[in-house]
């Protein structure tokens, strides 16, 4: 007996049904991600038709249109990924007999990845120089040597680092549309303790100095209680999206081969693997640290 199809718009069954459900399923910070899919660019799309009258033709414009777009090829897989799971969802609850995405998950997942080829010594020389000019070199300095993915390190706190141990504990993240405390959530996977160099544990040092300098200024319009490692000059959280312009800038300004910030955690993961390529002293590890195994992957020998 055929499946007697419930009319829903796309827009009502992802706000009454899949949201519900999905929350249930994924933790905080993955569900508000897949939000600011939906919202940003999912919903605009696709809202205003019914569910089961979305067909391959509807996602292959999806996709051209994001293409034509300028968005990268991770984060179409990302909005695709979205969709998957929705009209997954939608079969699952009786919504769907058969989702139309069965024909496009082949072509997406085709989609070609970009080659990460890290910096040399030259180019990751220059850019710290501009980030030091700049004044925020510590950031960069800090994810070159713990490998701490952004919404990592903007979440951390000075109650996180450990100086007697010279430990630093990852325990939350800022989610990539966060501009506030409240986007901070607490790691449900990759809650991890690692160990920092003696040599990186005196600069952080010097930085947490600097920063005393800061709250005498801005005094009882410091965000004190918030206590973040890497904050604006207020003390409060910095925004994702605007750290990630940030260190595009400073790559534009360095004059070296375009790079995400993610890019700076495969470079940690090299530097673990081929010491040599270090171009400046700070980046001297201790013992002790889990080394991921996709490492080699991302070395270049020179």
């Amino acid at each position: 007996m055929p499946l007697q199809i419930t009319p829903i718009t796309f827009d009502q069954f992802t706000r009454s049904c899949f949201i519900v459900d999905y929350s249930q399923k994924t933790s905080l910070s993955t569900l508000k991600v897949s939000q600011i899919c939906l919202e940003k660019h999912i919903l605009p799309f696709f809202g205003h038709l019914l569910l089961h009258e979305i067909t391959e033709k509807h996602l292959t414009n999806f996709y051209q249109q994001k293409k034509q777009g300028g968005y990268s090829d991770a984060t179409i897989r990302r909005f695709f990924s979205v969709l998957l799971i929705i009209f997954r969802t939608a079969v699952n609850k009786g919504y769907l007999e058969n989702h139309p995405m069965k024909g496009m998950i082949k072509k997406v997942n085709e989609v070609s990845k970009r080659t990460f080829i890290p910096f040399s010594n030259t180019e990751l020389g220059q850019l710290l120089e501009v980030a030091k000019q700049e004044g925020v070199e510590m950031m960069y300095e800090f994810v070159l040597c713990t490998g701490l993915r952004l919404g990592e390190i903007l979440a951390l706190s000075w109650s996180d680092i450990d100086f007697k141990k010279g430990t630093c504990t990852v325990s939350k993240s800022v989610s990539p549309g966060g501009k506030a405390v409240e986007d901070i959530s607490k790691l449900t996977r990759g809650f991890r303790t690692i160990k920092l160099s003696q040599h990186l544990l005196s600069k952080l040092e010097k930085h947490k100095e600097k920063q005393q300098e800061m709250k005498e200024l801005f005094g009882e319009f410091y965000y004190h209680d918030l206590d973040f490692v890497f904050p604006k000059k207020d003390g409060s959280v910095q925004f994702y999206h605007k750290v990630t312009r940030q260190f595009n800038q400073l790559v534009e300004k360095a004059n070296v081969r375009k790079m995400t910030f993610h890019d700076l955690r495969r470079m940690h993961l090299i530097m673990l693997n081929k010491a040599e390529m270090l171009p400046i002293d700070f980046l001297e590890y201790p013992k002790g640290n889990e080394i991921n195994p996709t490492t080699k992957y991302y070395v270049r020998k020179e």
